[in-house]
């Protein structure tokens, strides 16, 4: 059977620079605030720390996604990944808007399958996520039946202990004829 190959973390570019762009945009505010970049005292913005707070955590979350996508990449070009050969089976997905602190919408959009028992899960189109989201131009349909490669690692959530399947590669086959 021919399988096309829809998914590659191994030539996928990184796209989550826009990151590491807030980061160096508040470490020049941080030399600003400090008077590193201004004849200005230092003691006028005395707003500053906050100021050096909020860079820590941008320049966290820019090392953190860096590291996670290549962490990824680097698991598939090893071969230290599981891989499986199946049927899709239970494509669901669910759509709904929740609402920010501010009251502003958020659209989330979530879809999963299974291949061979193995579950998959995954929100739709959220770029701080390394792997398979199917977010590209226009969405994969993955229907039942379907033919399946499947390259993934389990990762173990922090904060509750969850175990999530994150796709490294994805090939889909045709569907047989009959």
């Amino acid at each position: 059977m021919h399988y096309k190959t829809v998914y590659d973390i191994s030539v996928e570019p990184y796209d989550g620079w826009i990151w590491f762009i807030l980061a160096g945009i508040f470490a020049i505010l941080v030399l600003y605030s400090f008077g590193i970049l201004t004849t200005v005292k230092p003691g006028l913005y005395p707003q500053r720390h906050w100021v050096v707070g909020f860079a820590l955590v941008i320049a966290g979350i820019a090392a953190l996604s860096y590291w996670d996508f290549h962490r990824l990449r680097d698991r598939l070009l090893a071969d230290d990944c599981q891989h499986l050969d199946g049927i899709i089976q239970g494509h669901w997905e669910k759509k709904w808007v929740a609402r920010d602190a501010s009251g502003k919408p958020d659209r989330k959009h979530y879809e999963g399958f299974t291949v061979n028992g193995v579950s998959f899960g995954y929100y739709i189109k959220e770029a701080e996520h390394a792997g398979f989201q199917n977010g590209g131009p226009t969405q994969i349909p993955l229907p039942d039946g379907m033919p399946a490669r499947v390259w993934y690692i389990t990762d173990k959530h922090i904060d509750d202990g969850y175990l999530e399947n994150r796709i490294l590669k994805l090939q889909l086959g045709e569907f047989p004829k009959n």
